[in-house]
């Protein structure tokens, strides 16, 4: 729900987990079946959006490496962004937060691609 008028914010952290992904290793339970195509088309790994910093592509059926996040993730982080927009988007708390400013939003993510993209993704989305 909506913050209430009486208090003032001032701080949201967000925690989320990595998007939807391809399966992160080629493990047993998918034998006998042959290895299956996903769609990374809308994810660049260690970018975010197509365009932005550095792009990697693999020769994997569907573009992707193992563990890499599917197209559906960005929809899932846009989606995501829209709900906490719309929950505090009214408060001029949240109207400040500059995401070039590390002293108003701090990014934090593991190193690993489908981590970065997933943090990417989000805050792209959240900070149109």
């Amino acid at each position: 729900g909506k913050p209430m008028d009486e208090y003032n914010l001032v701080q949201v952290q967000l925690i989320h987990r990595h998007g939807a992904r391809t399966m992160a290793s080629n493990v047993p339970c998918w034998s006998p079946e042959p290895f299956p195509t996903f769609n990374c088309s809308k994810v660049r790994t260690a970018s975010g959006p197509p365009g932005f910093g550095v792009e990697k592509s693999y020769a994997a059926p569907g573009g992707c490496g193992l563990g890499h996040l599917v197209s559906i993730a960005a929809t899932q982080f846009e989606n995501n962004a829209r709900s906490v927009n719309a929950t505090y988007g009214d408060t001029p708390w949240w109207k400040t937060l500059d995401p070039n400013d590390p002293d108003s939003v701090q990014l934090y993510s593991c190193d690993n691609d489908r981590n970065m993209d997933s943090v990417s993704l989000f805050a792209h989305a959240l900070f149109p």
